[in-house]
């Protein structure tokens, strides 16, 4: 991502990687949703999700960086499935 974005969207390969791996999901009610597993692990990243658990995913308007809801279904559903 590029790096003139503000901290709030910008997001480390580690961390996309745990939303490919079912770590993370946006919720159907556009809230960060974090799997329980993450609860269980320690570290810089495993924090990094803890304290977004729940709370509104901050997208900037002109870049259009939310997903089309059709995609957060099909992740929820056959990625993050809990």
């Amino acid at each position: 991502m590029n790096s003139s974005e503000p901290k709030a969207t910008r997001m480390c390969w580690a961390k996309r990687l745990r939303s490919s791996q079912g770590g993370w999901t946006i919720s159907e009610t556009n809230r960060i949703n974090v799997a329980d597993e993450i609860f269980e692990e320690w570290g810089p990243e495993a924090e990094w999700l803890k304290v977004r658990h729940n709370k509104q995913p901050i997208h900037q308007e002109a870049a259009q960086l939310r997903p089309a809801e059709r995609h957060l279904n099909w992740h929820r559903k056959n990625v993050f499935d809990q």
